[in-house]
């Protein structure tokens, strides 16, 4: 689990009933989607700027099951949106809210 406001994930121990502070990701994110690609790999996507004026992130992030680095950039920044898994290593991305637009995507 990442907090939707800064950098900070925890895991949680199902063997002693604890969360545990676990790998951080590499950009701050107010509000972000994210999605399990599989059982190792947790994908991050848009969400908007938390420091300073709101802006929306292009920037994509992965976690291979160890750390979080970041990936291909999103063609436009985006927030609000969902996405969903298409199997073999694939996701969507639908609808949201852009910054340059302020109306929703779809």
């Amino acid at each position: 689990m990442c907090s939707s406001e800064v950098f900070e994930c925890y895991e949680y121990d199902d063997t002693t009933g604890d969360w545990a502070n676990g790998p951080q990701r590499k950009v701050e994110r107010f509000i972000p989607y994210g999605l399990d690609m599989d059982e190792n790999t947790h994908f991050v996507s848009g969400g908007g700027e938390t420091g300073g004026v709101f802006g929306d992130v292009f920037v994509t992030e992965v976690f291979d099951g160890e750390e979080f680095n970041t990936a291909l950039s999103l063609p436009l920044s985006i927030r609000g949106h969902c996405m969903g898994n298409l199997g073999k290593g694939q996701a969507i991305v639908a609808t949201g809210i852009s910054q340059k637009e302020e109306e929703p995507i779809s």
